[in-house]
This record gives C-alpha cells, sequence and structure tokens, in this order.
C-alpha cells in the first residue's frame, strides 16, 4: 500500500517537473536578425521577481510564454535570453519596444562558463536619460561583437503600465537605420503640429477669439504627448529631471484632452446649440485634469486608464454633436466632424493594443503619432473653414450696408442723391485736385403740374428731368435732388468755359422737350421753368436784394461756401482749389424787354413771377424778380480757408457772360397726354 501511495506521488511530482524539465531543455535561439530586426516570440524566458544571484544560479523556475510578452502593472519580472551566435563580427543588441519603463537592469550577455562580458546597466523613468545605452529613446541592450557560442542575456523588467515586451534581436547597423527613418518621420509630425501652432498662434493674436487660443494650447500638449511617448521629451526637453520624465506620460496627454474639449465647446458653441452635451464635455475636462492630477500623485495606471476611456467616448460624441451641427448647416463642423472621427479610430486601435487585445508593433507606436496629426491638421482646416465664413457674412454685412448707405443717399423717386448724397458727395469731389464747377436748377410753377394732373404727374416730371440730366452729364458728375422742385448739379474737373457754355445750352434744349405722361397726343401743360435758388440766410438778405437779378451770382457763392465747409467737415486741412465756380441755368417766364436790352434783340418782355418750393433755409425770389436767361458766373481759383464766411470774402465774381437761348425764347417743360 505504501508503494502504491509512492508510485502516484512520483507520478504527480513527474507532471509537476514537466514543464520545467521542457523549459530548461529548448534548445537557444539563433540570433541571425534580418533587416527588419528579429522578434524572439516564444524563445525568451519568463520568471518573477527574484535577487540577480538567485537568477544566476538557477534557483528559480523559468518559462516560455510562446504569446507576446507583456509587462503587469508595477509588478517586476526577469527575462532570459538564450541565444547562439554563428557569425562571427557582427554588433548585435537586444530592444524592448518601449520608452515607458519604470526600470529596466540589463545583465550580460554571459558566456557559456558564465562570465559577464559586458557591466550591467541600469535605466529607465527615474533615471536621468544619460543612462540609457546607446542614447535611445527605448530600451534597448547592447550584445556587442561575440564570438560563435552560446550566450545568456538577462533582464529586470519593471513598468506602471501595460507595455509588449517581447526583445527583438538586432544587427546594430539596421537598428540605426531603422531609428533614422523612425526620427525623419516623427520630424515631419513635429514640423506640421508647430508650424500649425504658430500659425493659428498668430490667428489668436488677430482675432481675439478663444477657439484658436484654445487650439493653440491643445496643439502644444499633442504635441508635448507625441514627443512623450516617443521618448524625445526625455531626450530634448528635460534629459536630467526623472519626475518629469515619469509624470509626462500622465500629465501631457489629460491636459491635451482637456484643452481639446475646451475647443470644441468654443468652436461648436455648444452652451448655446447643445446644453447638455457641454455639461457632458465640462465633466470631462474636469475628469482630465483630476487625471492629471493623479498621475502626478502616483496613481499611474488609473490615471492611463481614465484618460484613455474620456478620450475614447469623448471623441465618439463629439462625432455625433459635429455631425448633427453640419446638418443644421454650420459648414466647419464638418472637418471638426473628419478630424475627431480619424483622432477616435487611432484612439480606438491603441487601446486595443495597450489592453492586449492585439499585439501590433506598429500601431502601439504609430497609431497615436498619426490620429493626432490627423485631428491638429482637420481641426486647422476647421477654423479655415469658420474664417471663410466670417469673411462671407462680413462681406454680406458690408454689402448690406452699402445698400443702406446708398438707400440713405439717394432720393427714392428720382433715384438721384438727396442732400445727405449731396454732402457726401460734395465731400470727394472737392478733395479732389483741379477746378470744379456748381449747377442750380429750380422748376417753376411745378406745383401747377401736381394740381392740374396729380402727384403722379409730378413725380414723372421730376424722373424725366433727373433722367435727361444723368443722359446729358458725365458719370463722375454729381447729380443731386435738394428738395420739391430744386436740382444740384457738381461738374468735378470742370472742363473750360467754352464747353461749359455748350454743355448749358444742351441741357436747355434738352430739357425744353415735352414730357409724356400716359400715353397719347402731345398735351400743352403750361410753362414750366427753371430758376436759380437763392441760397443763404433769410436774415441775411433785404427785400431790395432779393429783386435784383445781379445778386444771383453772390447767393450762389454762398451756396459754393457751404458745400466747401461741408467737404472740409471733419479734416484739419486745407480744402483744394475751387476754379470755375457757378454756372446758373435758369429757364424762367421773363419779359423779353428785359431779355432784350441785354442780348440785343427787339422782343417784347413777357412778365411773369418766380414761383417755386424752395426749402425754408433757401427763400423764393420775390415776386416782382425779372428773370434773365442762362448766366454763366464764373469765379477765380484760389484757396478757401476755413474762416471765409458767407459774403464770400476772398472771391472776386468776373464779368458775367449771357447764354442767348437756341431760338431766342424762354424753354418750355412741356408734358404730352
Amino acid at each position: 500500500m505504501k508503494t502504491h501511495r509512492r508510485g502516484h506521488a512520483g507520478l504527480l511530482m513527474l507532471l509537476t517537473l514537466l514543464p520545467l524539465l521542457a523549459a530548461a531543455a529548448r534548445p537557444p535561439v539563433s540570433l541571425d536578425p534580418g533587416s527588419k530586426g528579429l522578434a524572439l516570440t516564444g524563445a525568451v524566458a519568463v520568471t518573477g521577481d527574484a535577487t540577480l544571484d538567485a537568477v544566476l544560479g538557477g534557483s528559480v523556475p523559468w518559462t516560455y510564454p510562446d504569446q507576446p510578452l507583456r509587462t503587469e502593472r508595477g509588478e517586476p519580472f526577469w527575462l532570459r535570453v538564450h541565444f547562439r551566435v554563428t557569425e562571427p563580427g557582427r554588433p548585435l543588441l537586444l530592444e524592448l519596444p518601449t520608452t515607458a519603463l519604470r526600470a529596466v537592469d540589463f545583465h550580460g550577455p554571459f558566456n557559456a562558463d558564465g562570465e559577464a562580458l559586458r557591466a550591467p546597466v541600469h535605466s529607465g523613468l527615474r533615471t536621468p536619460y544619460a543612462t540609457r545605452p546607446l542614447g535611445s529613446e527605448r530600451a534597448v541592450m547592447p550584445l556587442g561583437t561575440l564570438e560563435p557560442g552560446e550566450y545568456r542575456a538577462y533582464a529586470r523588467v519593471q513598468a506602471d503600465l501595460t507595455h509588449t515586451v517581447t526583445p527583438i534581436a538586432w544587427d546594430l547597423r539596421d537598428y540605426q537605420y531603422q531609428h533614422a527613418h523612425k526620427r525623419l518621420f516623427d520630424g515631419i509630425c513635429y514640423g506640421v503640429l508647430l508650424t500649425l501652432l504658430v500659425y493659428n498662434l498668430a490667428l489668436t493674436a488677430v482675432f481675439r477669439d478663444r477657439s484658436y487660443g484654445y487650439y493653440v494650447v491643445a496643439c502644444a500638449f499633442a504635441l508635448l504627448t507625441l514627443a512623450t511617448f516617443n521618448g524625445h521629451a526625455a531626450h530634448y526637453l528635460w534629459p536630467a529631471n526623472p519626475w518629469l520624465i515619469e509624470h509626462s506620460y500622465q500629465v501631457a496627454p489629460a491636459l491635451w484632452l482637456a484643452f481639446s474639449a475646451l475647443f470644441a465647446r468654443a468652436f461648436l458653441d455648444l452652451p448655446r446649440r447643445s446644453p447638455r452635451v457641454d455639461v457632458a464635455l465640462k465633466l470631462a475636462v474636469a475628469g482630465a485634469l483630476v487625471n492629471a492630477a493623479l498621475g502626478i500623485a502616483g496613481f499611474t495606471s488609473f490615471s492611463h486608464r481614465s484618460t484613455e476611456l474620456i478620450a475614447l467616448v469623448g471623441s465618439l460624441l463629439m462625432v455625433g454633436v459635429s455631425f448633427r451641427s453640419w446638418r443644421a448647416g454650420y459648414a466647419p463642423a464638418l472637418w471638426y466632424m473628419l478630424a475627431i472621427s480619424a483622432l477616435f479610430v487611432t484612439i480606438g486601435l491603441t487601446v486595443i493594443v495597450s489592453w492586449g487585445l492585439d499585439d501590433s508593433a506598429f500601431l502601439l507606436g504609430n497609431a497615436l503619432q498619426m490620429g493626432i496629426l490627423a485631428e491638429m491638421v482637420g481641426l486647422a482646416m476647421a477654423l479655415s473653414a469658420r474664417i471663410r465664413l466670417m469673411q462671407a457674412e462680413k462681406l454680406e454685412l458690408t454689402l448690406r450696408s452699402r445698400v443702406l448707405a446708398e438707400a440713405a443717399a439717394t432720393d427714392a423717386l428720382t433715384g438721384v442723391a438727396n442732400r445727405n448724397g449731396l454732402e457726401e458727395g460734395a465731400r470727394q469731389i472737392l478733395d479732389r485736385p483741379g477746378e470744379h464747377a456748381l449747377m442750380l436748377l429750380d422748376l417753376d410753377h411745378f406745383k401747377r403740374v401736381n394740381d392740374t394732373w396729380g402727384h403722379a404727374a409730378g413725380d414723372a416730371l421730376l424722373t424725366t428731368v433727373a433722367e435727361r440730366l444723368r443722359q446729358q452729364l458725365r458719370e463722375s458728375d454729381l447729380i443731386a435732388r435738394s428738395g420739391g422742385d430744386e436740382f444740384v448739379v457738381l461738374l468735378g474737373a470742370s472742363p473750360a468755359r467754352e464747353q461749359l457754355e455748350a454743355m448749358a445750352r444742351r441741357l436747355a434744349a434738352r430739357l425744353s422737350d415735352p414730357v409724356p405722361w400716359e400715353g397719347g397726343g402731345t398735351r400743352d401743360l403750361g410753362e414750366y421753368r427753371c430758376g436759380p435758388l437763392a441760397p443763404g440766410r433769410p436774415q441775411a438778405r433785404d427785400a431790395d436784394a432779393r429783386r435784383r437779378p445781379g445778386d444771383v451770382p453772390q447767393q450762389a457763392r454762398a451756396w459754393i461756401l457751404r458745400l466747401l465747409r461741408c467737404a472740409r467737415r471733419g479734416r484739419r486741412q486745407r480744402a483744394g482749389r475751387l476754379g470755375q465756380a457757378a454756372h446758373h441755368a435758369r429757364l424762367a417766364a421773363g419779359r423779353r424787354h428785359g431779355i432784350a436790352q441785354q442780348t440785343g434783340d427787339g422782343h417784347r418782355p413777357h412778365a411773369a413771377g418766380h414761383r417755386g418750393n424752395c426749402p425754408r433755409h433757401f427763400p423764393r425770389l420775390g415776386k416782382g424778380h425779372v428773370a434773365h436767361q442762362p448766366r454763366l458766373v464764373t469765379l477765380p481759383g484760389q484757396p478757401v480757408d476755413a474762416d471765409v464766411d458767407d459774403n464770400g470774402a476772398g472771391l472776386q465774381p468776373v464779368a458775367a457772360h449771357h447764354l442767348r437761348p437756341a431760338h431766342g425764347r424762354d424753354h418750355d417743360i412741356r408734358m404730352t397726354a
């Protein structure tokens, strides 16, 4: 019975020792790496934490996992590589494909006699960067140039996060070549992110918009996150500060996530468009900041996992929100949606590899980097689309304000300038160099048209007069309706005196043509003629002066000076020269006797008074006023200072030149019905 029991115990012990015997009997792996390296999956022995003497003495059990090796959070363990070298003179090394090991100790290689051929190396996040062999961002163990034979190498590994640590054997020259390619790719990514950061920093200074500010800070922390995960932050930013080397792995991603959420709130205007989503983003920002604080406090694993979860869920949420904003008509949200979608995919792939659901070393090393780059480029395109949208809205507002300004400066009935347009146009014309001319027109007996034929007939008459003036004058000349039946024409860059006389005759002839009204035959509605305005204040003129036609040039000078003061308003400089000053065209009922005295013909006078709808600060001429034929008055061009008064001090009129009508009579404006 005892013998039977002893047999069962021996069999049980044999079954227990079989894995160990198989592990001990596994042959060494041949180190003959190609240009892409040699992954030693299934050829690496693993054991728990122990002393170096126990590991070297063979008193600990070793296992050979067939799957890729992964670190346990905070638990140290040993790796052993038993290998054979067949080609002499070849420099070899072993690489652990991660940059975030808290501590890693390399021992060996040891030859068949147990002699260490190289000194041990202690490195990791808690040591200065200078302790890393070959200055590599990843953990590497140089084996040196070995002679053919069998060797053993040992590594003690400890990490706060889950990382793939299956060793990869390299020829030193191939490793340096591949490492240079990886650095080139990293440099391109950094350059793109730096360009976007500087560009949007300039836009922040120009637009003073929170969206651009949040983007700049998020881009900066995204760049820092990539530099940290690639090991370049420890290499170039703070190589002598182990605390920053270790904690930047938790702080940089958390702050990138927080400012990305703040950018989303400002860019998509979530407080107004989606208040509930805005609350969720505020919670995400708070969670990211808490994760950064936990990472600093030493809760590395929890902080990292929580940050990954917030990034994954938050990016998925923002894809849906941006899609809804895009469907609602906010065009820049399309670029935002594409950017966050790319980030969501790459974060998902990184989480899958990080949590051990996949073993792709390429995704682990490059997926997040490509996702961050795609996100930042997409967000920059979204901001550009927003700028274009703002420019389009600004252009629309400018055009709308221009239309409103033109409407405010345009007479609604005739389409010419009103008083506001006259003041603005006179300011622009009188600011130009050269000589200018002014023409004042007034329709006599205009009230008779309204009383006889109705206001529609009066409107048609005013519209026709304005249209005929436009046909006879240049586009650069200013035509304005100053009120009622009064028109003002300001000629910029006035032509010579002879051309002005010809223009006056042409205008008189054109305004004499009948005006059609409601179709049918021509019906003479009476004579409605043009007379000169009498500018100035009523108290500045007496009754006798208003009855003297020779005072018309003096009154015109006052109107010119009034325009000059309007043109000088708002600026502290001298006005331009005013050469040919006023041309009074008046088609008025007058006694042909008075005309004959001045023009030399023998016609009898035709007496008629002047009546017009002048504005209250442009009073009408008296009843006994004797009107003249179109008169051209020129004033010598000279500077007009701001202290020139309404009496025309500083301006001296020359002799008036009278224009004889083409037919020796008054020019009628007739309407046809």
